[in-house]
């Protein structure tokens, strides 16, 4: 189950600052497989050299996550283009989700250019800044949430077409240091 509240408000003469909060939470009808030993056989995963500790762990990790999302289910995700971008696609990922962020989008122009580049025809209608500020957090059990919070900070640049397709460079950092983002399309578009 999702939900999304996302608030528009007007600022300058064409600029807006933007508020998101969205939540999803997993509800199981039929649990999985939580049998760690069936697991890694449904998975098919192989066993470690001796004395690997990267293969152990990231192969312990994977068996935790499969056996978590069998017995909990599974909800949106955090990390990447739309919600915690200093991180890497679908880095968190739990039962329950919350995630709420800003964003001031500085239009620097408000014109019609058209333009026609190698295949890329269209009408540039803006160009703007973004800054960016979000916070995102996920547990198999909800009385768990808000234990472990991560955040990004970021900026971008867009340059925004009469078709409705965004065209996003930005640049965040977290906890686990920075991501550049190349995207078409919005935040918080695809929820």
């Amino acid at each position: 189950m999702d939900a999304n509240l996302t608030a528009y408000i007007p600022l300058l003469n064409n600029s807006t600052w933007v508020f998101n909060y969205f939540e999803s939470d997993a509800h199981v009808t039929r649990q999985g497989e939580i049998d760690r030993n069936k697991v890694v056989q449904d998975l098919g995963l192989l066993l470690c050299q001796a004395g690997d500790k990267e293969c152990v762990a990231a192969r312990e990790q994977m068996i935790d996550q499969t056996v978590a999302e069998n017995k909990y289910g599974s909800a949106a995700t955090l990390g990447g283009n739309s919600r915690l971008r200093s991180f890497i696609s679908m880095r968190y990922r739990g039962t329950h989700t919350r995630f709420w962020g800003t964003e001031f989008r500085w239009n620097l122009t408000d014109e019609k250019t058209k333009f026609n580049i190698w295949l890329m025809e269209d009408l540039r209608t803006s160009f703007q800044f973004a800054f960016f500020h979000e916070y995102g957090t996920i547990a198999d059990q909800e009385e768990d949430l808000y234990e472990e919070i991560r955040h990004s900070t970021g900026i971008g640049v867009r340059a925004i077409m009469g078709s409705g397709l965004v065209y996003r460079l930005e640049y965040a950092v977290g906890e686990e240091g920075g991501q550049f983002t190349l995207f078409f399309g919005y935040p918080w578009d695809f929820l």
